[in-house]
């Protein structure tokens, strides 16, 4: 009914027609195989700020069809500036950090011979190391903050008694062989630990305590 004269009743359902969405400019170029201008349409800086997954789902989709190296090789000043800047951005950012450290590595490959001709890029490289430190630090301290964690959590639920370290099994062994003696040492032991000016380890109070 689309070129009829129809006018509908009260109580008719209109179905309105569906438009088909209009196709994004990166999608026409990946399309037409055009690798390097679909990255330059999502590179651009409105679409890397407000959407920034426009441009990772490009570079994994170039990463799927091989042709990432592609689409990275070969830019100018003003290119490499843009990419180089998304990746000093998001690089850190949790969405997207894992494939990122990739693109930055491939990037290095292609782009480490032309490192101190233009200091636009060359400041854009030295920030991204600096993040990328960053990065490393904080998940060293993440990773020793669970390793702790793991510690606590095992001890907690273990249900078995701490094992004795070597100088302690030989302590207890001297404890017990002079409480089976008539050597007068075990008194000579509590003197000293409630002498104030001797320093004795907990541990060494426990095995004590408990063998005497």
């Amino acid at each position: 009914m689309q070129f009829t004269h129809f006018e509908p009743q009260s109580g008719d359902i209109v179905v309105k027609q569906m438009q088909n969405p209009k196709e994004l400019r990166h999608d026409h170029f990946l399309r037409k195989f055009e690798y390097t201008k679909a990255l330059d349409q999502v590179l651009k800086p409105y679409v890397q700020r407000k959407f920034p997954e426009y441009t990772y789902s490009v570079l994994m989709e170039l990463n799927r069809r091989n042709g990432l190296k592609t689409a990275l090789g070969g830019r100018d000043e003003k290119s490499l500036t843009l990419l180089l800047k998304y990746l000093c951005k998001y690089v850190n950012d949790p969405r997207f950090s894992y494939f990122l450290m990739y693109i930055v590595d491939q990037t290095l490959d292609l782009y480490a011979a032309t490192i101190g001709n233009c200091p636009a890029t060359d400041k854009l490289f030295v920030d991204l190391k600096k993040r990328l430190q960053r990065e490393t630090q904080n998940l060293a301290t993440l990773m020793e903050l669970q390793g702790a964690l793991d510690l606590i959590l095992t001890a907690s639920h273990t249900s078995d008694p701490p094992q004795l370290r070597c100088e302690e099994k030989a302590f207890k062994r001297h404890l017990l062989k002079a409480k089976h003696s008539d050597n007068p040492s075990v008194d000579l032991i509590k003197e000293k630990l409630s002498a104030p000016s001797e320093t004795v380890l907990s541990w060494e109070k426990t095995l004590i305590h408990s063998v005497l």
